[in-house]
């Protein structure tokens, strides 16, 4: 079946065509994975081709004004730092394009300091503050450029912690996302006071305690929810442990999967790209299955099931 949705992906990419950037990137993800779990280069060398499309595009959308930037152009960041990291491809210029997006996100860095709590956007800060995190880990050797990305990352940081244990009524795809920030930041040293309070402090909600997960993860069973299913065992596969019928769950994920291959041609056009994305998301998840979720990309993409 992963073999039936790639081919199938492929034919119909046409569809991933919007500036929708996680079905974008996603959709490269899968192809990369895919490309690496059977060596197959060409799969790469067409991941690598849209990948660099959209590179392209939000490259000349950051050449003008900083404060016309599309936000959520860092998501492509985040994501090149991802895949160059689990060795997807390698790019002598990664730094020297990562340096103009920096511009980018000290400048939304300084502005969101400077915006009232009640017009700041805590998902804008956390987007920020995960590009930081992960940027902190391919910096080069000029010392000033590395000072000034993780002062902006101790500042946003203790301000993305402040908003966050404001309210204790956050979606779980939200929570988890947060949990991995703080988590990529424990070995910075400037941050790991930080990283430790802000995973104290999500350890101390009642949604994120094992015992309710697992709570969940059942009530989700016995009703039959199989997308609920499949984003629990991406994000807590230890906290669930044994309770996890993989063999059920790779089932029930394989007849999703054909049903929306078959479903395909009669949903309406406008449904079309999330239909691709929701069969990508499900083939990353067969891939990752064997050898266990490791990918923060599938941790953060699977939520749009």
């Amino acid at each position: 079946m992963k073999h039936a949705i790639v081919h199938y992906l492929i034919l119909n990419s046409e569809s991933i065509k919007s500036n929708y950037l996680n079905g974008r990137l996603s959709f490269i993800y899968f192809f990369f994975k895919y490309a690496e779990k059977y060596h197959k280069a060409h799969y790469s060398d067409f991941a690598f081709e849209q990948l660099k499309k959209i590179i392209a595009s939000e490259f000349k959308k950051i050449r003008g004004d900083s404060e016309n930037f599309d936000f959520k152009a860092l998501e492509v960041s985040s994501a090149l730092i991802e895949f160059n990291k689990l060795g997807f491809f390698e790019s002598d210029d990664l730094n020297v394009l990562l340096q103009r997006f920096d511009t980018v996100a000290f400048f939304w860095a300084e502005h969101t300091k400077n915006t009232p709590k009640q017009r700041k956007s805590i998902k804008n800060t956390l987007l920020l503050t995960e590009y930081l995190g992960e940027r902190n880990t391919t910096l080069g050797v000029d010392k000033a450029h590395i000072k000034k990305v993780n002062n902006c990352l101790s500042d946003l940081s203790q301000e993305f912690l402040h908003d966050l244990s404001f309210q204790r009524h956050w979606a779980i795809p939200f929570l988890t996302r947060s949990k991995d920030f703080f988590e990529s930041i424990a070995l910075i040293e400037d941050v790991q006071h930080i990283s430790f309070k802000g995973l104290e402090y999500l350890q101390s909600l009642e949604v994120l305690r094992p015992d309710m997960i697992r709570k969940e993860y059942v009530r989700f069973s016995k009703n039959k929810n199989s997308n609920k299913q499949l984003q629990y065992a991406v994000w807590f596969p230890q906290e669930l442990g044994d309770i996890i019928d993989y063999a059920n769950l790779e089932s029930s994920v394989l007849q999703k999967a054909e049903k929306l291959m078959k479903d395909l041609y009669t949903t309406k056009s406008k449904d079309a790209e999330y239909t691709m994305l929701r069969l990508t998301l499900l083939g990353s998840f067969l891939l990752e299955r064997k050898t266990g979720i490791s990918s923060k990309f599938l941790r953060k993409t699977i939520g749009s099931l």
